[in-house]
């Protein structure tokens, strides 16, 4: 029997409170043993506060994303759905359990009373680093009346941590997470009635740090990018059971002080001084009011939150040449250590610094650049305590403990590795006979979910973490498989529109943008400005929403008019294009050093390759029963570009660089679908490509295997090279224990796919002793 297996509303998990749509649209999915069985009709009912029922009854085979069927919400409104369906064979499901839907604060004036409020004194302690503070406020609820419903909707200036009475509120972390702030500030909603006391005084205090929002943030070290003060909006509605509502927002009444966090950077971690704990002489001070102008910005979230998703136990304790002890927990990853209890007298200073790979025995830190990935704890001389650090996150494998109190020798049992990402659901699993392709997936799984922390970005642990555009684009179609990513981006995408309007068309190269003036920044890029018309594209194929290729269809096409073009209305061949930028062949101690002649001329390669997939896609590709989102649209354009596509991968780009076979015209062609599959199957046993087996000694990003510094894009060739008869073309690039593959163990100190590099710890970047290696820069 067919039966509903799980409901939920947009992109949301099932009974997220405090959504931002008024009419969310419902899916649902099915289990059961029924063979050749088709949905023909769906009801939903919704259940009101009031206890009202509605009930609708629609003819449909649709169940992903299906019209909302009652009156728009209104704010702070509660409903529980259910749906069943009828399908053939006169069958009939029972209800499905009951979803909670609660409508968020939708309207500007719902923050009415609330203001941004800031610590009245500087709390800059160098320049760049702004010292996390406390805000407090004391509420006292009406005696005789119980809380019925109680909800805190809040967010920062920074990142925030929220308690009530003594307990954490929600177990969100790193929140209101990373958005373009000057646009969009996105704010969470918790429900807060267990923690709250009828008749008796409640203490809500947040500690706020400087977050995304005034931190030193990337390898510019800038800092204070949207502002130069932390601060606090938050709204308490308290709904009593005697009908009485109490309503508490930030205003001038709260007050502040500093904690015994000292420093809390999202790169260079926290310091953490116990001995500065708050007490009864700790020093509270009045709040002052900001602008209240962020409140036009506030936005509920559309994807879910940054959370704790797993615990890693420590392997092993080592000790390094030099005598020092570090941890091994096996496994690269994403988060910080947690102490179950340490102990000692008072001062007592314990530093935790992280690192990715060993060097010569000792921790490899030269990778991380100016990111200090270092955890302070000074302990303050009382009972045992368990500590962790917050407002931080570093990914790693290896932990250098220094200062751990000599009186109780440090064991495995003392630590724990915690792992954070944003928590969304498992959709795509993948496993089969060989052992080393299964490690190469588990590595793209991991991989995958340290860069996905709030935003998706190139690499978790350096001074970097930018929301890359071409990475996310190339990396679209397996995510998208591994895991639901709708909800996170198309909250990113919303931050992508954004910033491509301020850059008249062109799609920076990073989301959020924060890189000024640098360089190619905002320089039409093919495949990192491709993402506005192919990332759209990928999440509507897996998820079915139209809604979000009628909201990003006005972005696609303003980003092909942005493409500069020639007379052959192809990417001009002129200014700078970052394509394949890094030679795996150039020597150590100069990375960005070519001893390719022919890299600059296949710079021309990946616009005209993306441009065409960009065609294709923005302006002739309709999905089934959608024509309306392209009325009015001119197609001619693209049908005209395609052949000039084609006839641009000829040679000389056909030809070999010196000592390094460089083969970009076999794959785009096939990528684009600009080749028929005659000259699909033509390129493919061309003379040049007569060495396939070799294809991983250069494989480029865009054109078409990732460049050297970056993890695979078998995708790309797989489908391709599979249809036209001959697959193993694909997989011998990456399979080989002696080059690509032989990286798959959990120590590797390189991508999984990075060519090997016996010579990759040295010196990269002269006068600046860092490295562009990173072990999880890129995922395949």
């Amino acid at each position: 029997m067919v039966r509903i297996a799980r409901v939920w509303a947009e992109h949301h998990e099932p009974d997220t409170i405090g959504i931002g749509e008024d009419r969310p649209r419902i899916s649902w999915s099915f289990a059961g043993d029924d063979r050749n069985w088709e949905q023909i009709c769906y009801e939903v009912e919704a259940k009101h506060d009031d206890g009202r029922l509605s009930s609708v009854t629609i003819e449909s085979s649709q169940s992903r994303l299906v019209p909302w069927p009652f009156r728009p919400l209104s704010s702070r409104e509660r409903v529980e759905v259910r749906v069943r369906v009828a399908g053939t064979a006169n069958s009939r499901s029972d209800w499905s359990s009951p979803l909670v839907i609660e409508a968020g604060l939708l309207r500007s004036d719902d923050w009415s009373g609330c203001q941004l409020i800031e610590p009245s004194q500087p709390t800059e302690t160098v320049p760049g680093k702004h010292r996390p503070v406390i805000f407090r406020r004391r509420l006292v609820l009406p005696e005789g009346a119980a809380a019925k419903r109680a909800r805190l909707y809040i967010t920062a200036h920074g990142i925030y941590e929220a308690h009530i009475n003594g307990f954490r509120i929600g177990d969100q972390l790193l929140a209101p997470g990373w958005t373009s702030y000057q646009e969009r500030l996105a704010y969470q909603t918790y429900e807060i009635e267990p923690q709250l006391l009828a008749g008796q005084e409640n203490q809500i205090d947040v500690d706020v740090a400087e977050g995304w929002f005034c931190g030193s943030l990337a390898f510019l070290c800038k800092h204070n990018l949207y502002g130069s003060r932390i601060g606090l909006i938050a709204l308490i509605l308290v709904e009593m059971d005697d009908g009485t509502i109490v309503r508490t927002g930030t205003d001038a009444e709260w007050e502040w002080a500093h904690g015994p966090m000292v420093e809390a950077g999202l790169l260079d971690g926290v310091t953490y001084d116990a001995r500065e704990g708050l007490s009864a002489s700790t020093v509270w001070r009045t709040v002052q009011t900001g602008s209240d102008g962020c409140i036009t910005r506030l936005t509920a979230p559309d994807g879910p939150p940054i959370r704790q998703t797993q615990e890693l136990p420590v392997r092993a304790i080592l000790t390094s040449p030099s005598g020092k002890t570090i941890l091994d927990f096996g496994q690269n990853f994403v988060g910080w250590v947690r102490l179950r209890s340490v102990s000692g007298p008072a001062g007592t200073t314990i530093r935790f610094r992280h690192a990715e790979v060993l060097e010569d025995g000792e921790i490899g830190v030269r990778p991380l650049r100016s990111a200090k990935c270092l955890d302070t704890l000074i302990i303050d001389g009382a009972a045992p305590i368990p500590w962790e650090p917050k407002f931080t996150f570093h990914r790693f494998r290896y932990v250098e403990v220094d200062g751990w109190p000599a009186a109780s020798p440090l064991t495995v049992e003392d630590v724990v590795g915690v792992v954070i990402h944003s928590d969304m659901r498992r959709t795509g699993h993948f496993r089969c006979s060989d052992p080393l392709l299964n490690r190469l997936h588990e590595n793209i799984v991991w991989s995958m979910r340290g860069n996905f922390v709030g935003i998706p970005t190139d690499c978790p642990q350096r001074d970097e973490r930018l929301g890359w555009t071409g990475d996310i684009n190339m990396f679209a179609d397996t995510v998208s498989f591994l895991f639901d990513v709708s909800g996170m981006l198309s909250s990113w995408m919303k931050d992508m529109m954004v910033e491509q309007n301020a850059a008249n068309g062109v799609v920076p190269l990073v989301i959020p943008y924060i890189l000024g003036d640098f360089g190619p920044g905002k320089s039409a890029e093919a495949m990192w400005g491709d993402v506005a018309v192919m990332l759209p594209w990928a999440l509507y194929v897996v998820s079915g929403d139209i809604q979000l290729l009628q909201r990003h269809y006005q972005s696609m096409k303003d980003w092909l008019n942005a493409i500069p073009r020639s007379a052959s209305g192809l990417w001009k061949q002129a200014g700078h294009k970052l394509a394949d930028w890094l030679d795996p062949s150039a020597p150590a101690d100069g990375p960005l050093q070519r001893h390719d002649r022919y890299v600059p001329r296949m710079r021309c390669l990946p616009g005209t390759c993306y441009d065409a997939d960009s065609s294709r896609r923005g302006h002739t590709e309709r999905p089934s029963g959608r024509a309306s989102i392209l009325q009015g649209t001119d197609c001619r354009p693209a049908r005209r570009i395609r052949p000039r596509i084609y006839y641009s991968f000829r040679p000389p780009c056909m030809r070999y660089a010196d000592g390094v076979r460089t083969r970009p015209p076999i794959q785009p062609p096939l990528d684009t679908r600009a080749a028929n599959p005659r000259r699909r199957a033509s390129l493919l046993t061309h003379p040049s490509a007569k060495s396939l087996q070799d294809l991983h000694r250069l494989r480029g990003d865009t054109i078409p295997w990732p460049r050297a510094d970056q993890g695979g894009q078998v995708q790309r060739l797989l489908p391709h090279a599979a249809a036209s008869g001959m697959p193993q073309l694909a997989l011998s690039s990456y399979h080989g224990r002696d080059d690509c593959l032989g990286a798959l163990g959990q120590h590797a100190a390189r991508r999984p796919h990075q060519p090997r590099r016996h010579d990759q710890f040295q010196p990269l970047c002269p006068g600046r002793g860092g490295q562009l290696d990173a072990s999880d820069h890129r995922r395949p």
